[in-house]
Protein backbone atom coordinates (compact mmCIF):
# COMPACT_ATOMS: atom_id res chain seq x y z
CA UNK A 1 0.00 0.00 0.00
CA UNK A 2 1.17 4.04 -0.74
CA UNK A 3 1.00 6.04 2.33
CA UNK A 4 0.12 9.27 0.83
CA UNK A 5 -0.24 12.94 3.06
CA UNK A 6 -3.37 11.78 3.72
CA UNK A 7 -2.16 8.89 5.56
CA UNK A 8 -2.93 9.12 9.21
CA UNK A 9 0.13 7.79 10.47
CA UNK A 10 2.20 10.11 8.15
CA UNK A 11 0.27 13.48 8.95
CA UNK A 12 0.98 12.85 12.72
CA UNK A 13 4.99 11.79 12.03
CA UNK A 14 5.04 15.66 10.18
CA UNK A 15 3.21 17.28 13.38
CA UNK A 16 5.36 15.23 15.33
CA UNK A 17 8.52 16.68 13.42
CA UNK A 18 6.87 20.62 13.55
CA UNK A 19 7.01 19.96 17.17
CA UNK A 20 10.39 18.70 17.19
CA UNK A 21 11.70 21.69 14.81
CA UNK A 22 9.56 24.47 16.94
CA UNK A 23 10.89 23.42 19.94
CA UNK A 24 14.46 23.00 18.93
CA UNK A 25 13.69 26.75 17.61
CA UNK A 26 12.52 28.21 20.62
CA UNK A 27 15.27 27.08 22.54
CA UNK A 28 18.01 28.62 20.50
CA UNK A 29 16.00 32.19 20.05
CA UNK A 30 15.77 31.92 23.92
CA UNK A 31 19.79 30.98 24.54
CA UNK A 32 20.80 34.06 22.33
CA UNK A 33 18.06 36.00 24.18
CA UNK A 34 19.28 34.96 27.56
CA UNK A 35 22.78 36.04 26.01
CA UNK A 36 21.89 39.49 25.12
CA UNK A 37 20.19 40.01 28.81
CA UNK A 38 23.19 38.81 30.48
CA UNK A 39 25.39 41.21 28.10
CA UNK A 40 23.06 44.16 28.86
CA UNK A 41 23.49 43.48 32.90
CA UNK A 42 27.28 43.03 32.46
CA UNK A 43 27.33 46.60 30.85
CA UNK A 44 25.17 48.31 33.47
CA UNK A 45 27.22 46.18 36.64
CA UNK A 46 30.30 47.82 35.13
CA UNK A 47 28.90 51.58 34.74
CA UNK A 48 27.32 51.25 38.05
CA UNK A 49 30.75 49.94 39.82
CA UNK A 50 32.81 52.21 38.06
CA UNK A 51 30.45 55.61 38.16
CA UNK A 52 29.10 54.95 41.44
CA UNK A 53 25.70 55.72 39.35
CA UNK A 54 23.40 54.00 37.13
CA UNK A 55 20.71 56.64 35.47
CA UNK A 56 17.65 55.50 34.57
CA UNK A 57 17.94 56.84 31.14
CA UNK A 58 21.13 55.40 30.24
CA UNK A 59 20.15 51.48 31.85
CA UNK A 60 16.82 52.14 29.62
CA UNK A 61 19.20 53.10 26.47
CA UNK A 62 21.34 49.77 27.63
CA UNK A 63 18.43 47.98 27.89
CA UNK A 64 16.87 48.72 24.35
CA UNK A 65 20.30 47.15 22.69
CA UNK A 66 19.66 43.70 21.64
CA UNK A 67 22.81 43.02 19.54
CA UNK A 68 25.51 41.40 21.12
CA UNK A 69 28.75 42.57 19.36
CA UNK A 70 27.20 46.24 20.04
CA UNK A 71 26.96 45.24 23.70
CA UNK A 72 30.30 43.82 23.51
CA UNK A 73 31.93 47.35 21.97
CA UNK A 74 29.85 49.28 24.77
CA UNK A 75 31.27 47.27 27.64
CA UNK A 76 34.94 47.68 26.19
CA UNK A 77 34.07 51.72 26.28
CA UNK A 78 32.55 51.26 29.40
CA UNK A 79 35.50 50.52 30.80
CA UNK A 80 37.95 52.78 28.60
CA UNK A 81 35.71 56.01 29.68
CA UNK A 82 36.70 58.04 32.13
CA UNK A 83 33.46 59.85 33.07
CA UNK A 84 29.78 58.78 32.94
CA UNK A 85 29.26 61.46 30.25
CA UNK A 86 31.79 59.84 27.93
CA UNK A 87 29.40 56.67 27.99
CA UNK A 88 26.20 58.50 27.05
CA UNK A 89 28.16 59.92 23.84
CA UNK A 90 28.73 56.72 22.86
CA UNK A 91 25.34 55.27 23.41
Amino acid sequence: MIKTLYDPAIKEEGIKEGIRKGIKKGRIEGRKEGRIRKAQENVLNVIKAKFNALPDDLKDKISKINDEDKLDEVLIEVVKSSSIDEVYKMI
